[in-house]
């Protein structure tokens, strides 16, 4: 075969290649949505060049919390020109949770600069709504299409408070032992979590930026309901990527149930999710959709989560009626 021959074939191929059309998204979720298996189910199906970033901009922000409240390191928002001190906030947290934390990945400028410049020809980011508020509105990447991925307050409050008192309780024993410990039954989340989203209270949040990319990016953007999913996933998840324009096979429907595959994902820390298992639970294991539980009634719930459904119902109800139905 000659060189010109094979020169043809490799400018037609790599012609074919920039035709491939750039499959890009950015997944906003509330807590307690069934994103960490949507992710896994998505990564499962991606071509084997693509990239999943997990929760940049969360880690973004709770390290923020973190450096604050612990350490008295107060993080801007870009990198650049501030090295140094996320340097050593990068050390601190680093310590703390026994993980190599990567100091260009903590800053909200940095993150949009990096995805936006990203190579790979399929991105997917998970991502929690809490990370963005108005002022942080900016660093939406631009070249991503935006869906949101929403659940019953309810549901959200009262499995998410689990986590939430865990976490407290961890911070707490990391912290001064001469302060008062709080019960669990005792247990606000609204008043005794650090990394409470006071500001966006999670689905205010998460509706706020809903808003800002319908008229500032795409005028009708993606609202799936976790309870959709989990209730008709072989119906949801083809219907789903067909509007992120990534091809659909039944391998989404059914993946391994390692924790492997999302080591494998951009992290801000490497060795930082097997520290933090007790958070993401058996997502991190799960290997298909099951069937969601029962939903809790109000006498079941505790008062921090009646009061914080109550507050933010009438936001999950305008995107619920936006939502993707099949």
């Amino acid at each position: 075969m000659s060189r010109t021959s094979d020169s043809s074939k490799e400018a037609k191929c790599y012609s074919e290649k920039e035709k491939e059309p750039k499959c890009r998204t950015i997944m906003w979720s509330v807590p307690r949505s069934v994103s960490t298996a949507l992710t896994k189910c998505i990564a499962a199906g991606v071509p084997g060049d693509s990239a999943v970033w997990f929760e940049p901009f969360s880690y973004c922000r709770a390290i923020s919390i973190i450096a604050s409240a612990k350490h008295n390191i107060p993080l801007p928002l870009e990198y650049e020109g501030n090295e140094k001190i996320f340097e050593q906030a990068a050390a601190v947290v680093g310590n703390m949770y026994s993980c190599e934390v990567h100091p260009e990945r903590l800053a909200y400028g940095s993150i949009k600069r990096l995805l936006e410049s990203a190579a790979s020809p399929c991105i997917f980011v998970k991502d929690l709504a809490q990370a963005m508020n108005k002022e942080r509105l900016q660093y939406l990447p631009q070249g991503y299409k935006h869906v949101f991925l929403i659940r019953h307050p309810l549901r959200v409050f009262h499995s998410f408070r689990k986590i939430a008192f865990a976490n407290t309780a961890k911070f707490a024993s990391e912290g001064d032992s001469s302060k008062p410990t709080i019960s669990e039954d005792n247990f606000d989340i609204e008043k005794d979590y650090v990394m409470f989203d006071s500001a966006g209270l999670y689905f205010r949040g998460i509706h706020e930026t809903w808003k800002y990319v319908k008229e500032n990016f795409e005028g009708d953007p993606i609202v799936m309901d976790g309870d959709d999913l989990l209730a008709k996933p072989a119906e949801m998840i083809p219907k789903f990527c067909e509007a992120i324009g990534l091809s659909y096979n039944k391998t989404m429907l059914e993946w391994s149930s390692s924790a492997d595959m999302v080591k494998k994902w951009v992290h801000p820390a490497e060795g930082l999710v097997d520290e933090l298992r007790y958070i993401y639970g058996r997502a991190l294991t799960s290997s298909e959709f099951a069937p969601a539980n029962p939903m809790p009634s109000r006498d079941q719930v505790t008062p921090d989560v009646i009061r914080l459904t109550d507050q933010v119902m009438k936001f999950y109800e305008e995107m619920y009626e936006s939502r993707m139905k099949v």
